[in-house]
């Protein structure tokens, strides 16, 4: 069986297209083997028009297709998206094992897993 992974939508807010570009943007160009479903959010708030890193980034979050949501600055290098996709898996996994053992009758099945 091969390695779990999850697609991730990927957040950035940029106030520099140039910094965006030279990192986060080419980090992922060069990525082999991510999911057709990750996708990547950039944020443009160049102008300011959010009122601050919060607003900008909720807005981001609203626009994702994906369960999980990665929030990254414009200088991050990313060196594999398939090891992104699979932490998430994990944390998908255990966000949902941590929500099972609040449900008293499940405990069985999540201890089994």
């Amino acid at each position: 069986m091969g390695e779990v992974r999850t697609p991730v939508s990927i957040v950035c807010v940029y106030n520099d297209p140039a910094v965006l570009e030279s990192c986060l943007a080419a980090s992922i160009k060069a990525a082999p083997g991510a999911s057709r479903q990750t996708e990547v959010i950039p944020v443009d708030n160049v102008s300011g028009a959010f009122a601050s890193a919060g607003a900008a980034l909720n807005h981001g979050a609203r626009m994702a297709r994906n369960e999980v949501v990665v929030f990254v600055h414009q200088d991050v290098y990313l060196h594999s998206l398939p090891a992104l996709e699979a932490a998430a898996a994990t944390a998908s996994r255990r966000a949902r094992a941590c929500w099972m053992l609040d449900e008293p009758d499940q405990r069985s099945l999540v201890e089994a897993d």
